[in-house]
């Protein structure tokens, strides 16, 4: 039972990363197409942005590129451009309407612009350490190398933080953006619900595997690890058994078949001391 569960305790911080590994792709891909599953992640919708430029009716910003979104459809999209950056006052530069937009963009431009780019940088950190310590945990279940476990643990902490540092910036560019723009009576604004559920679920499972790691070493020890005294069930110890003795000064004495309702005395050994007198 005990190995087992060591096994089962090995195997659950694997799929966790695999997990996280799959929902952070999705994250750091939307916008790189705009057909397909990743047209529908994006961080946020706003509608009415044709008030400040008429070629976006309902504007969707992703990692990579603004966009129109017309008739289930992306459209008159810009870049693409690795980290495109969440600043309407520089996405809506050629607009007709500048003037529209609303202050808080104009006022903290360099703030919006920043957390979104850095916010980026900083998933895609924690999206290589994360596939590190896929394959590193990988390694550490065939291979109970110190040096092993040491870089597994190394790279699940540095994975966390990315990840978590990179979510926190992101969600805080997109809230505060959302918000600058629902404030404006012009503009109805979302965020992208699957793009933020992808996002914190996949730090959650960061997270989860994290406990496995600390407390995998007491776990297995109380369940019969290795280097801990455990009974074993599945071992008979027969209570007639005499240990063997070895020279001629031991004469063990056979057991014998006792009834089952009589308490037997043992009696390891008998010695005989044999003495021999020679003229």
């Amino acid at each position: 039972m005990g190995q087992l569960f060591r096994k089962i305790i090995q195997w659950i911080p694997l799929l966790f990363f695999a997990g996280s590994v799959l929902l952070q792709f999705f994250v750091i891909l939307s916008g790189a197409r705009t057909t397909g599953v990743l047209k529908d992640f994006y961080w946020l919708e706003v509608e009415g942005t044709g008030a400040i430029d008429p070629q976006f009716g309902t504007t969707r910003w992703t990692n990579y590129r603004m966009c129109n979104w017309e008739n289930d459809e992306l459209s008159n999209c810009e870049g693409p451009q690795p980290a495109y950056p969440f600043s309407p006052d520089n996405n809506f530069s050629d607009g007709e309407n500048r003037a529209l937009i609303p202050s808080d963009f104009i006022n903290h431009r360099d703030t919006y612009y920043y957390l979104s780019r850095v916010g980026w940088s900083m998933l895609l950190v924690g999206l290589v350490f994360t596939v590190f310590s896929f394959f590193s945990t990988l390694l550490r279940i065939f291979l109970k190398w110190k040096l092993v476990s040491g870089l597994n643990w190394l790279n699940s902490v540095f994975a966390v933080f990315f990840v978590a540092l990179g979510a926190s910036l992101m969600t805080a560019a997109y809230v505060k953006g959302r918000n600058s723009f629902n404030d404006a009576s012009e503009f109805d604004a979302s965020l992208g619900v699957k793009m933020f559920a992808f996002l914190w679920t996949s730090l959650a499972l960061l997270l989860l595997s994290l406990p496995i790691f600390c407390f995998k070493k007491p776990i297995s020890s109380f369940h019969g690890g290795t280097g801990t005294a455990s009974h074993d069930d599945s071992i008979e110890y027969k209570e007639d058994y005499i240990p063997p003795a070895t020279g001629d000064a031991y004469n063990p004495e056979p057991a014998a078949d006792y009834p089952p309702t009589q308490k037997r005395k043992l009696n390891f050994f008998k010695i005989n001391r044999k003495t021999t007198i020679e003229d």
